[in-house]
């Protein structure tokens, strides 16, 4: 379809007229040797990073109703609750300040002379928005698709504007490497990163050039921050280091260039969204259906090579992932996500090959599979203890990863700069806590009780109602095994088909529940969007646990009191467990696949319903928008339960998760490089509410894991409850110590990390002040620091994962 930038208008000739032929012109002038620019064409370089799609004249909903008349009173209701940004519950208050910026009438009585219809009224809500961002003073520039079903507006920050909005906000940005007074030498050991420069609140009076710079030799030319290329990879001069002198990523690219910016594209993405908020409510248009979507661009050119290095089942295989760039083109959330499936999976190693060999001892001695056999009773206690530990162990470990990727990303204080969600309701406004020049809204906390406790009670009544369709199930498989001759087969392998619809109904229920669970929270009205997200994965995981457990506590603790297992003279349900597990887990694996290509099938069923030729921001309104990690971190901490929670039943389950993750890594990244929209860069300091979930479970693990040993193993059917109850409690309490003594053993922060922060307060007050540190740190002690830091191998934080890579 259409060529942007040829038939159609720009909105601001000035900014859209700069070809995209020129931009790869000026970008291949820097003679970088890197392959992302070679071969790039007019669809690879995309200078702006928001889009609106609004319907186009064409489009059939639109044509349906375009000539029918509108009421002038709700036509300007609709648009004052999209666009006031005085807006609250209490509804719009507008005024001669608002009427002046949006060129509209305040009063709904002048509303009536313009001769609304419902296509006039979406136009001009189009005109409107378009009106809104250049007033703002952003570079906009408008096309029309060919065959006129979407108009697109596409919107960039520029600089100047995005200084203001980030000063206002504090928001964090990266130190020049000239400001650390470090030298940012790469090592050929790859394991061997340099200190990196810290992230501090942009203040744009610190950019000063007649500051005198005396350890530096005054050649900062007043920047303190990090530049960045089109390309929004990090721009760094040619340093000297007492050791070595080598090149960094992008040394010969000119920093005072038209496409030099303090801003990398997620962070003009963040700051953008910010303003926004303030004029334009994106959620109401959508709702009016006077706006399709709002769209996170692509950036074509840094999609290739994580195509080529990430997002290839040619490495299935490999446990490795290009965790800085994620970073740097998702956002941190996803690079958190994707960080600690890589670390799981790393870790899943040992449990693996361990099970696999428990799994084939336990066949050998008991090919019946009944937990017949003493040794392999012993055998499977001791796997049992060994999850325990390991999944302590493993929380640990990632403890001390999470801590170095967040004080690498400068997101320890994220909760200050965290978004607030554009559908906020409030009531009033008053100061931030965190920062007194700006008005936080607030809601009143008697009516947020009052939401929180219909949200609460509703999710009670869901839980009771899958308690009771599990009790039915196993009710209606105890009467098909008191009537066999009623049911033939089915009635003689009760067990399978009472797994197979418990699999089917825990489907059902998760369906269900996806959609009620997001209308709860909404109705929570959660201002900022972490606390929304934190809400929401609460009560989506202990749905979804309750869910999918609850029959295997049933088979492990309770089936054998009240409907005794075959063969009834071992006392012990694990043989049904043990289906259960494997069926239940085999299952969702398989639909996790199902679900895996659904998007890919979809985006290029939509492209092949297309007749013409589709520019790049078309492909990518066919994409579906990325739904977020919510559901990939739920099908993983519910695999995690899998693993520690009842490894007794199946010691295979490490192993098929193992493989089942390595496919998971590869075919999420090719979802997000191939199929799905760019999702927002939502910034993260860490994995969120999933890492208090983690722990629970692995608290659960051992009190279960000890009770299957005690209570449910034929090795313990000899003793008399007392003697089971006191060999649990001594158990229990062994165990959770080996977990205390692991704890203090993996401290959560590398020491990396703790030399780190202390030496970027240093940093920080001397680049902010202009003067030297009260502190007077003596030369020798700089360079004892930097050396116990390059010491460090896989604790020491990195700033770029190799030379030439963004």
């Amino acid at each position: 379809m259409g060529e942007e930038g040829t038939e159609l208008r720009p909105l601001l000739p000035e900014e859209a007229g700069r070809s995209q032929r020129e931009e790869i012109r000026d970008l291949r002038a820097t003679k970088l040797n890197n392959k992302d620019i070679e071969n790039l064409d007019e669809n690879s370089i995309e200078r702006y990073d928001i889009c609106f799609v609004f319907p186009g004249t064409a489009d059939k909903q639109f044509a349906k109703t375009k000539d029918e008349p509108m009421d002038a009173e709700e036509a300007h209701k609709a648009f004052t609750k999209a666009f006031c940004y005085k807006y609250s519950e209490k509804g719009p208050s507008p005024n001669d300040e608002w009427e002046k910026f949006y060129e509209k009438p305040a009063d709904p009585n002048e509303w009536q002379s313009m001769g609304l219809t419902k296509g006039k009224f979406q136009e001009e809500i189009r005109r409107a928005v378009g009106r809104t961002f250049l007033k703002l003073g952003m570079e906009v520039y408008c096309f029309r698709a060919e065959d006129d079903e979407e108009t697109f507006i596409k919107v960039r920050l520029p600089d100047e504007i995005g200084k203001l909005v980030a000063d206002l906000n504090e928001y964090p940005l990266q130190f020049d490497a000239h400001v650390t007074e470090l030298s940012t030498t790469f090592s050929a050991d790859p394991k061997l990163y340099d200190y990196t420069p810290p992230y501090y609140a942009y203040d744009e009076d610190a950019e000063d050039p007649s500051r005198q710079w005396p350890s530096l030799d005054n050649k900062t030319d007043g920047k303190v921050w990090m530049r960045y290329d089109l390309l929004s990879h990090r721009i760094m001069p040619k340093l000297k280091d007492k050791t070595a002198n080598v090149w960094t990523a992008n040394p010969a690219y000119d920093t005072k260039a038209r496409d030099v910016s303090l801003f990398r594209a997620v962070d003009r993405v963040r700051l953008l969204t910010i303003v926004l908020q303030q004029y334009i409510k994106v959620g109401e248009l959508i709702n009016q259906k006077a706006l399709f979507a709002e769209m996170y661009l692509h950036q074509a050119a840094n999609l290739q090579p994580l195509a080529d290095e990430w997002a290839t089942l040619k490495k299935w295989y490999s446990f490795e992932q290009p965790i800085d760039k994620i970073r740097d083109y998702f956002g941190e959330e996803l690079a958190f996500y994707f960080a600690w499936l890589g670390e799981y999976t790393k870790l899943l190693r040992w449990p693996s090959l361990i099970g696999t060999f428990v799994f084939a001892y336990t066949w050998w001695a008991d090919p019946n599979g009944h937990f017949a056999s003493i040794s392999a009773n012993i055998a499977c206690i001791i796997f049992c203890f060994y999850m325990c530990l390991w999944s302590t162990s493993f929380l640990e470990i990632w403890n001390r990863h999470e801590c170095k990727w967040r004080f690498v990303w400068g997101m320890d204080n994220y909760s200050k700069i965290a978004l607030e969600r554009a559908e906020y309701v409030w009531t009033e406004e008053k100061e931030s806590r965190h920062n007194p020049r700006v008005k936080e809204k607030r809601y009143p906390f008697w009516m947020k009780t009052l939401r929180m406790l219909c949200s609460s009670s509703v999710t009670v009544t869901f839980i009771m109602s899958v308690l009771v369709c599990v009790v039915g199930i196993f009710s209606f498989r105890y009467y098909m095994k008191q009537h066999q001759e009623l049911f033939g087969w089915a009635g003689k392998h009760g067990a399978q088909v009472a797994a197979i619809v418990n699999s089917v109904q825990i489907k059902i229920f998760d369906l269900i529940w996806s959609k009620a669970a997001r209308s709860l929270t909404y109705l929570e009205n959660h201002r900022l969007v972490q606390e929304h997200e934190d809400s929401l994965i609460i009560k989506m995981f202990l749905f979804k646990f309750i869910n999918v457990f609850n029959t295997f506590f049933y088979l492990a603790f309770f089936k054998e009191a009240v409907d005794p297992c075959q063969p009834i003279y071992l006392h012990s349900c694990m043989y049904q467990l043990r289906i259960q597990v494997g069926t239940i887990f085999i299952v969702q694996l398989f639909l996790g696949f199902m679900e895996i290509g659904a998007p890919m099938v979809k985006y290029w069923w939509n492209l092949r319903k297309e007749k013409g030729k589709l520019t790049y921001t078309e492909k990518q309104f066919r994409r579906d928008p990325h739904p977020g990690t919510l559901e990939e971190f739920m099908e993983l901490v519910l695999q995690f339960g899998f693993v520690t929670l009842f490894p007794v039943a199946l010691p295979l389950v490490p192993l098929l998760a193992l493989f089942s993750n390595l496919f998971e890594i590869r075919t999420d990244a090719m979802k997000m490089v191939y199929a799905l929209q760019r999702p927002f860069p939502i910034g993260a300091d860490g994995i969120g509410a999933w890492k208090g979930i983690l722990q629970c479970v692995t608290v659960m693990s051992v009190m279960v894991n000890v009770g299957l040993v005690c209570f449910s193993m034929q090795i313990s059917n000899t003793l008399d409850w007392f003697w089971k109850v006191l060999i649990f409690l001594i158990l229990e309490h062994i165990i959770f110590g080996f977990k205390a003594l692991v704890m203090y053993v993996i401290p959560d922060e590398p020491e990396s990390v703790t030399i780190g922060r202390a030496r970027e307060k240093e940093i920080i007050k001397e680049a902010i002040s202009g003067k030297e540190s009260d502190r007077e740190l003596e030369h020798h002690k700089i360079e004892d620091i930097d050396g116990r830091l390059r010491e460090k191998d896989n604790d020491s934080p990195r700033y770029c994962p190799e030379p030439g890579s963004p």
